[in-house]
């Protein structure tokens, strides 16, 4: 923290009077700052990359509790194969509002999760978007 003298000049200032001098530091400073941002981001992104991807995942394992861990059609339960499905439809809709992937299981976190939901996996939801019903059931035309 700045000592109090500096304090007081830089409160003492109006808020316009602090913008411009703050702008005139970047302006002069500028490849000293940009260099400084560059260091912080190789220094950081790897890191910060590798701490996204265990959030993610987490998540992605959070979703699959709550809404069944394997594909309510089949039955596969590996994890990368799995999905979650709109039952009623209107996936594509939904996701332009939410968002998809992490945003979208979010979403689903945030609202308590809803019920209108189920995990498929890739083969069987796709399956259900072109034919309406995946084949995997036995009654031909049965919705997943």
């Amino acid at each position: 923290m700045a000592p109090p003298i500096i304090m007081a000049i830089i409160m003492a200032m109006t808020r316009e009077e602090r913008n411009k001098q703050r702008s005139d530091w970047h302006k002069k400073n500028r490849d000293k700052n940009l260099e400084s941002m560059r260091k912080y981001y190789h220094a950081t992104s790897k890191k910060q990359s590798e701490q996204a991807k265990k959030r993610n995942e987490l998540l992605k394992k959070e979703v699959h509790a709550q809404y069944g861990s394997v594909c309510k059609c089949c039955g596969i339960s590996e994890t990368i194969f799995l999905t979650v499905d709109h039952i009623e439809g209107g996936g594509n809709k939904h996701r332009t509002i939410v968002g998809s992937g992490t945003r979208f299981y979010v979403w689903l976190k945030k609202n308590g999760w809803p019920k209108g939901f189920q995990i498929l996996c890739f083969n069987c939801n796709f399956a259900k978007h072109i034919k309406g019903f995946c084949p995997h059931n036995s009654t031909v035309g049965q919705k997943v």
